[in-house]
């Protein structure tokens, strides 16, 4: 799949030219991800993807909701945000394969002087991927940041571990069982002891950064000692 993307000198354009299988022009590219804004050029550009038949993710704004903005009269970024959310609409609802993600504050530097929450790049990039896989079509998303998005790692494995037991029936889909820690920690400390040396009685705290909500070791910690979650023996 090659991916046709606009404004990647910086910010998420840059972040998603860096990590997918990109291509110079529209007429090359599977997907095009419609992420520069540049007053209405993001309508032209999504009119235009449509006439070449591509599937399009469009970079859109939480602003279009609320284009009303109490220090700017004239506040045209919302209008225009707003324009692409309604063209988005338009096309999909003609069978175009068009979606719109309408995001709240990324962690970029075209807003780090706004002391807000931010979501990370590494989100979109999840959500996009997200919304090509999914086996039916997807109009539009919106996403703000949570109130506490200081560690999204710990987001995810905090999420995983509420919803292990949230289907009843057992004969329908089943999640993986909750962690067992005291199965987790064996073969971490084999993994992680040079050859020869026994782990000492303390070495659950050095190797281990567990979530104080959980007590479960947080993905990022058994990333990095190498563990894979899938080949682990974590089950209950």
């Amino acid at each position: 799949m090659k991916f046709y993307i606009t404004g990647i000198r910086r910010g998420l354009g840059k972040y998603l030219h860096d990590r997918l299988n990109v291509v110079d022009s529209m007429e090359e590219c599977d997907v095009f991800i419609n992420c520069k804004h540049d007053g209405f050029e993001q309508v032209k550009m999504l009119y235009e993807a449509c006439d070449w038949g591509v599937t399009i993710i469009n970079i859109g704004s939480y602003a279009s909701d609320w284009i009303y903005h109490p220090k700017k009269s004239q506040y045209s970024y919302g209008v225009e945000k707003k324009a692409l959310r309604d063209a988005n609409s338009q096309m999909f609802d003609n069978g175009f394969d068009t979606t719109c993600l309408n995001l709240g504050y990324l962690d970029s530097e075209s807003v780090a002087h706004i002391e807000s929450k931010k979501m990370s790049h590494k989100s979109v990039l999840d959500t996009i991927e997200w919304v090509l896989i999914h086996p039916h079509r997807v109009k539009e998303i919106t996403i703000v940041p949570d109130e506490d998005t200081d560690n999204e790692s710990m987001r995810i494995s905090d999420k995983l571990y509420d919803y292990t037991d949230m289907y009843a029936a057992k004969s329908f889909k089943q999640l993986p069982n909750k962690y067992n820690i005291n199965n987790v920690f064996p073969p971490i400390l084999l993994s992680s002891q040079p050859d020869g040396m026994a782990p000492t009685p303390n070495m659950k705290a050095l190797i281990v950064t567990t979530n104080p909500k959980t007590s479960i070791p947080t993905l990022n910690s058994l990333i990095k000692i190498g563990i894979r979650l899938g080949n682990a023996n974590i089950n209950a």
